[in-house]
């Protein structure tokens, strides 16, 4: 008879845990808080308006990559999912003059060049980074594991540029060039607050084919795994709050508690921020070290959030690059006076579109203090009106054409996001890696709890979709090896 696991949380990595279990033989049962799977990344339908509240670009969309392979195998990605190739990363508009970060770095350095041959030297070093961490990328694609190798880093061109690039936060780079434009761009390269070198990771696998858009978005990536994980005999429970893990007196999870209800298996995947599993479902009994550090220097470590809202837009001339950040006037949102909005019109994917009309989203970022901020505002749904109304009236001014031809179809916060997912913070991603921090990784095991096992993008920095898949590969890796081990010495016996 199959061993039973019970699987929390229905995010990529509790599905991709899910379905690698069940292909290996396992009887699997997976519980998910909310009316519907995917976690963060998660797309869903307004109006008959499709709402994408994740995949901006996917990494592992290059085939032949390790993690194509992954998303291949539990559906997300197939032969038949048109896959587009955006051209550019990002476009930057800061007043009359436009920069791109676009997929051809070669061209997108001469355009540079010719903005402003004064800061040659800085630009030179920061393509030739970008061109080494594609190389590094396509490199650790073709080896077993999707570690960064620093003797690779060692011995590319650039690698002590590279290394360098690891201290400095964008803001910081930034500096570096004196345009005004290109120092605007290279500030506001990508959401979050993870430095300069992810910016560059991220730029590089972009410029060597890869972090492409699935056509559709979220909302059917994710009915493909789910439907997978059905397929495969996974049993789903939905609107399934797990409560508490209940542990014997030899530190075993024997069940899992839903209301009155005891759910036992034989072994317990936690899906979730680490942080929800240590603090609510084992109720504090065990710590871990490396968590009340991050923690406790939070600000080295800032986590990265959002406020987000998305319009339908009548009449969109597809006169917006996808995506576009444009300079507006300062606007508090949570505990900052924004300068910088980013703009992601879904034109080119026609899920978006529904009766003529598109869908827009305005995206600006967050953090722990926004979070808290807003937590303990007095008139929060106010407050959350004002940022709506003060974020549409930026992006109207910018692009008056579409000024009376825009509706609010949904918005959400840090608040919002904690509420469906119980990320720290309402949190988008794990913790940065920033400046003043270092790279963490967590190995899922509170070594005293032998049968339970914690894995999502919370494992590791930066975290995001690619990190909730691999870690979840390798927790069931862990899993199957133990598995392995009891049975050979079962034998023996």
């Amino acid at each position: 008879m199959s061993k039973k696991i019970v699987v929390i949380g229905g995010g990529i990595a509790g599905l991709n845990a899910g379905i690698e279990l069940l292909q290996n033989g396992y009887d699997v049962s997976l519980y998910e808080k909310n009316p519907h799977v995917g976690g963060l990344c998660y797309g869903y339908f307004k109006d008959g308006y499709n709402i994408d509240t994740c995949l901006h670009w996917l990494m592992g969309t290059k085939k032949g990559t390790v993690i194509n392979k992954l998303w291949y195998n539990i559906d997300a990605l197939n032969d038949d999912v048109e896959i587009s190739q955006l051209p550019n990363f990002c476009t930057f508009i800061y007043g009359d003059v436009k920069v791109t970060f676009s997929r051809n770095i070669d061209e997108e350095e001469k355009r540079w060049l010719e903005l402003s041959p004064k800061d040659e030297k800085a630009i030179q070093s920061f393509f030739g980074c970008v061109r080494s961490l594609g190389k590094l990328w396509d490199y650790m694609q073709n080896i077993e594991r999707n570690k960064l190798s620093m003797d690779l880093i060692k011995n590319l061109s650039n690698s002590t540029k590279i290394l360098q690039a690891m201290k400095y936060t964008r803001e910081d780079y930034s500096k570096k060039f004196s345009h005004p434009a290109l120092r605007f761009a290279i500030k506001n390269a990508m959401t979050g607050y993870n430095n300069i070198f992810f910016f560059m990771q991220v730029y590089g696998l972009f410029s060597v084919n890869d972090g492409n858009v699935p056509m559709g978005g979220a909302y059917y990536m994710i009915e493909r795994i789910k439907n997978r994980f059905l397929s495969l005999g996974g049993k789903l429970y939905l609107n399934s709050k797990i409560d508490e893990l209940v542990l014997d007196k030899n530190n075993y999870v024997k069940a899992a508690r839903i209301n009155k209800e005891l759910v036992k298996a034989d072994y317990f995947i936690s899906a979730l921020d680490v942080n929800y599993t240590l603090r609510e479902l084992i109720n504090n009994r065990f710590h871990s070290k490396k968590y009340d550090y991050l923690n406790r220097n939070i600000n080295n470590y800032t986590i990265s959030s959002c406020f987000c809202v998305y319009l339908k837009v009548k009449g969109f001339k597809n006169d917006i690059d996808i995506p576009t950040n444009i300079k507006i006037k300062k606007v508090k949102v949570g505990t900052k006076h924004i300068d910088s909005l980013l703009i992601r019109p879904y034109a080119f994917d026609k899920t978006f579109d529904y009766k003529g009309d598109s869908v827009i989203s305005l995206f600006v970022d967050q953090d722990q203090d926004d979070y808290n901020y807003l937590k303990n505002h007095k008139n929060y749904n106010e407050e959350h009106q004002r940022i709506v109304v003060d974020l549409i009236k930026e992006f109207t001014q910018a692009y008056p054409q579409y000024k009376n031809k825009v509706e609010v179809l949904a918005s959400f916060g840090p608040l919002e996001l904690h509420e469906q997912t119980n990320t720290s913070y309402g949190s988008l991603q794990s913790y940065s890696l920033t400046d003043k921090g270092k790279f963490y990784s967590f190995n899922g095991k509170i070594r005293k709890i032998p049968n339970l096992y914690m894995c999502g993008q919370w494992n590791r920095s930066i975290g995001g979709t690619p990190t909730a898949l691999l870690t979840s590969h390798y927790i069931v890796e862990k899993l199957l090896r133990r598995e392995k081990y009891l049975s050979y010495f079962k034998k023996l016996k």
